[in-house]
């Protein structure tokens, strides 16, 4: 066999075209087809076969070198290189023109297109693309555009805590308060329609008459008269008319005996009773309680304080012109009724601060704290075990 052992050979167009396969032909010609299905004739061979074809250099890029090496049965070597074409041109791409709701509109307006046309089919938000086939000569749907889908974005930070509340029931009533306020509705839902009328219950046995018949009227009732009466128990039974009197007499001398008692006290009675002698407040002219025996009286305080059971419904006077700072207690230290209202004044230009104990909440518009300023005035309300509210002028 005689074989050239360098064959050059330049390919133009394709990028890194291969060996798609090799044979020696009818004349014994060796013959290499090339995966672009073109054919390369390398001459007459005799006497050997091919074993191996491999690419033993590969090239890149425009006019690159791969070379191929041939191992023949004899064991001998041959090679020769094959340079990469040149990159073609890129292809045409295309530009959405516009769109339209349907396939029918887009014919009516457009029956015929032009390279690189194409056109939205649906809404702005889904749709599919029509794009002009220049060999077919129609508009062809190749599907929506879709990239691929994207990486995993950061985890973001953490949200603010949300607002505070707590929430009570008075039967279907829902009370619900933050630091925004207190709201409440009736969850009560609309009454049902009346439930359907139910059977008849089964006839009681008959009772023992309680009269005889026959009875005649009589116009005075003699005192050892009988008068017969039905029980608790349903059971017949009969008295005298003196025993129904003496009955009578009791429960009317009790009835009027406390009618006469409030007439003998009351404000124009002949023993009159006057409200400060019993503990009770008296009313002024207008119906209103007096001052002086009002449950809201003033209490003085000139340093920092933890409130304590006498201060509840008191209207406290803050004197320090450094400021001080008023603690509200846990309900394990001391149980304010719920409802309890305290009342507050910065007197002086020193401002009147508001902090709760350890496990002590207290509300207020935007998180507001301390008095406004000189004769500012505000109010705390409980209203859960360790719940409080601060209204007034506070900043």
């Amino acid at each position: 066999m005689q074989l050239n052992t360098q064959i050059s050979a330049v390919l133009r167009g394709a990028v890194s075209r291969g060996i798609k396969a090799a044979e020696v032909d009818a004349r014994g010609n060796l013959v290499f087809t090339l995966t672009d299905n073109s054919r390369l004739d390398m001459g007459m061979v005799h006497g050997t076969d091919i074993t191996k074809v491999e690419q033993t250099v590969t090239g890149s890029g425009d006019g690159g070198e791969n070379t191929i090496t041939v191992t023949l049965s004899d064991g001998t070597e041959h090679s020769f290189t094959i340079r990469n074409g040149s990159k073609g041109d890129r292809g045409d791409g295309f530009i959405l023109l516009g769109i339209y709701a349907t396939e029918a509109e887009l014919r009516a307006v457009h029956p015929t297109g032009s390279r690189g046309d194409a056109y939205a089919i649906g809404t702005a938000t889904s749709c599919e693309v029509y794009i002009w086939d220049i060999d077919a000569g129609d508009w062809r749907n190749v599907g929506q555009l879709k990239g691929a889908k994207g990486d995993t974005g950061a985890t973001g930070a953490a949200g603010a805590d949300g607002v505070s509340a707590t929430h009570s029931w008075n039967g279907t009533v829902l009370t619900v308060t933050s630091a925004s306020g207190t709201s409440s509705a009736d969850l009560k839902g609309a009454t049902g329609a009346p439930g359907k009328k139910g059977d008849t219950g089964a006839t009681g046995p008959k009772g023992d008459a309680l009269f005889a018949s026959g009875l005649t009227s009589a116009d005075t009732i003699e005192e050892s008269a009988s008068i017969p009466f039905i029980d608790s128990a349903s059971e017949n039974r009969k008295t005298t008319w003196a025993n129904i009197k003496n009955l009578l007499n009791q429960y009317f001398s009790t009835l009027f005996s406390a009618k006469n008692h409030a007439s003998a006290h009351g404000k124009d009675g002949s023993d009159a009773i006057s409200p400060g002698s019993i503990g009770a407040a008296s009313l002024d002219i207008y119906s209103k309680v007096k001052p002086d025996q009002a449950s809201a009286t003033a209490m003085i305080k000139t340093a920092s304080f933890t409130l304590s059971p006498d201060m509840a419904g008191r209207f406290i006077r803050g004197q320090n012109a450094s400021g001080l700072t008023v603690t509200v207690p846990t309900n394990a230290s001391v149980a304010f009724p719920l409802g309890t209202e305290i009342e507050f004044m910065q007197e002086l230009s020193g401002a009147l601060s508001f902090a709760g104990a350890s496990g002590v909440t207290i509300h207020s518009l935007d998180g507001a704290l301390k008095s406004a300023g000189q004769y500012s005035c505000a109010a705390l309300k409980k209203l859960d075990e360790n719940v409080w509210v601060l209204s007034g002028a506070i900043v």
